[in-house]
């Protein structure tokens, strides 16, 4: 079986023609999201996509959206497009592409890819957290995505962990995003330094024995295995599975966190499981796709 994946970023639209039986991304297809235009011209942008990749007998069109999607596929909110709220994607994109067509939040997505597909494929209930500009979060419990009563559980990005900490996206204070992910860090890093840096700057900067650069690190890391102890100490889940730019910075990042989380949690388990994510780029589209699995 084959289905269509898209994925809607904040500033450009991913689609592709998923092998529902490998996870095979058949064909593939970047386009801009010209999210300024409003909802209508980048659903109408998404359609383009998708059709640029349609081909043979599709069973369906699966979208990734960056923000809460309640059960009838409807965006509720979204920070980083504007205009984006309670916008009914699943049944609009239904329309233009005449396929039945299924939404959910992407990290949510990114999780279920990576059970059918990727790094997960062991654990049968799991986080999946893509760290990158913002922090997204998916849950697998027990072999099925876990959405919540409206549809949009796993928002940890915005689960307040700073008291009249910086403003976030979501227009609340002090969200876990704000200090552990890659713009976090990004941020932390050109004050600290004094000139504008990223992320990965901050990685290679710490590599080459910078002790500012290394400070603002390990402060991030410390405040990403908290926010990982809160959710294991309400889950206890089996596996921890990483995603998004941050993930890329290999043991620089996986071992300290590995030994700062399972600190945190020593008086409850022996060993903790966070693990690099496989699937890459393409796991929005793969996981899209997936919706039809």
């Amino acid at each position: 079986m084959r289905a269509i994946g898209i994925d809607l970023g904040g500033t450009k639209i991913a689609a592709g023609l998923v092998d529902l039986d490998t996870g095979a991304v058949l064909r593939r297809t970047i386009i801009p999201s010209e999210g300024d235009k409003g909802p209508q011209v980048v659903m109408d942008r998404m359609a383009d996509a998708a059709r640029q990749v349609m081909e043979g007998k599709i069973v369906g069109v699966g979208v990734g959206a960056p923000g809460p999607v309640n059960y009838q596929g409807v965006v509720l909110w979204t920070p980083n497009l504007g205009g984006w709220k309670n916008i009914p994607v699943a049944p609009e994109m239904e329309r233009r592409l005449e396929l039945p067509t299924r939404a959910d939040n992407d990290a949510n997505l990114a999780a279920w890819a990576e059970y059918r597909f990727g790094a997960a494929r062991p654990f049968a209930s799991f986080f999946y957290l893509t760290i990158s500009t913002g922090i997204g979060c998916g849950i697998v419990l027990n072999r099925q995505v876990w959405r919540g009563h409206h549809g949009w559980a796993g928002e940890t990005g915005h689960m307040p962990v700073v008291r009249q900490g910086r403003k976030c996206g979501c227009g609340s204070y002090g969200c876990w995003e704000t200090v552990a992910s890659g713009t976090a860090i990004g941020r932390a890093g050109s004050e600290a330094l004094g000139r504008p840096v990223d992320a990965k700057a901050i990685f290679q900067l710490a590599a080459q024995g910078d002790a500012e650069a290394q400070k603002v690190l390990d402060e991030a890391i410390d405040y990403v295995a908290l926010g990982l102890t809160s959710l294991q100490k309400n889950f206890d889940l089996e596996a921890v599975i990483i995603g998004g730019g941050v993930s890329r910075a290999g043991d620089a990042f996986f071992i300290p966190l590995r030994q700062k989380t399972l600190g945190y949690l020593r008086h409850m388990v022996d060993e903790v499981i966070i693990l690099p994510a496989q699937l890459g780029e393409e796991v929005g589209i793969i996981g899209a796709a997936a919706l039809w699995t």
